[in-house]
């Protein structure tokens, strides 16, 4: 769709938000495009970044993005050939922290809470970086702008090979490394301890994915993209929507139900579980709520004669 001539060499790698998508290069630098500029057809537009992320001092190795739209908090990691790794406001471009390591980190995937990062190294090493705790890396209570990173979670065997993708599972309770032999091992993250073969493929492992917990629905369908002419960036795009796109109503759940709703039900039998007033203590409701009590009184009333003729089971 777009070829924008702003990395000077290879895009290394690559994360994508609903907003924006981060390009990062064999030139130490990363770009935040905005998807929605990226999109437009029209020649005129120049393809430009968003913001330039440029903190590093070799080639960036792996991109994370967090799951936050919000512009105060808007996160994204880094991983360079320079042995570092960026925390970053992407939205702003501030660096917000520097983890240190002893080898190039070489791929990365953030809790899917956000609330640490994990890391592959090529010496082998994995490592499980917590952001809040007693030592928090991010917000108020944080030290040092750089922070050196040492102890790993564990380390992969030589035979093996370093990690060369990294993931963690939905839950937060599984962490995935798949290797350049074809291994892929699961760590654990309670204790310390040497990994668990899961898989063997026989061939290099390059990337790890778990799939989300639930499917995103998709509204429509796109059927095709017709260009009108050649050499133009004019196009004619068909779509197909899927099932009705309006909101539903109370009107319309009514329809859609057999017989009385549910949570009518629940109601009506809630208020009939309820103690009644002894008559002896004078009532001081307004002519308003008395004739809202008399309707649901009425209400029940229904229910109890509807229920009263309905064949026994």
């Amino acid at each position: 769709m777009s070829t924008p001539p702003c990395h000077v060499q290879a895009i290394s790698c690559l994360a994508v938000t609903p907003y924006h998508v981060l390009t990062g290069s064999d030139d130490s630098n990363a770009h935040v495009w905005s998807t929605s500029r990226l999109l437009d057809l029209d020649s005129r537009v120049e393809h430009e970044p968003e913001q330039t992320l440029s903190n590093h001092r070799g080639a960036i190795t792996s991109l994370v993005v967090g799951s936050s739209t919000n512009p105060e908090t808007c996160m994204c990691v880094s991983a360079s050939r320079d042995k570092t790794c960026v925390i970053w406001n992407y939205r702003t471009g501030e660096a917000l922290r520097t983890l240190v390591f002893a080898s190039a980190p070489l791929s990365l995937c953030l809790d899917p809470c956000g609330r640490g990062l994990y890391v592959s190294s090529e010496d082998g090493g994995v490592f499980a970086i917590e952001f809040f705790g007693d030592r928090p890396l991010l917000g108020s209570g944080s030290e040092s702008m750089s922070v050196d990173i040492r102890t790993p979670l564990g380390t992969a065997d030589l035979e093996d090979g370093p990690a060369s993708c990294i993931a963690v599972s939905n839950d937060g309770t599984t962490l995935l490394t798949g290797h350049p032999k074809g291994k892929i091992f699961q760590w654990p993250l309670t204790s310390e301890g040497h990994p668990s073969k899961v898989a063997d493929v026989n061939a290099a492992v390059t990337n790890i994915v778990f799939e989300p917990l639930v499917p995103r629905r998709t509204p429509t369908t796109a059927l095709a993209v017709v260009a009108r002419a050649r050499d133009t960036k004019e196009y004619t795009f068909a779509s197909q929507l899927q099932g009705n796109l309006a909101p539903s109503t109370a009107f319309s759940r009514l329809l859609d139900t057999k017989g009385i709703p549910v949570d009518k039900l629940e109601a009506a039998i809630s208020a009939l579980q309820q103690p009644q007033a002894p008559s002896n203590i004078t009532s001081t409701a307004t002519p308003e709520t008395q004739t809202k009590n008399d309707e649901i009184w009425g209400f029940i009333d229904q229910l109890q004669t509807l229920q009263g003729e309905a064949p026994k089971k």
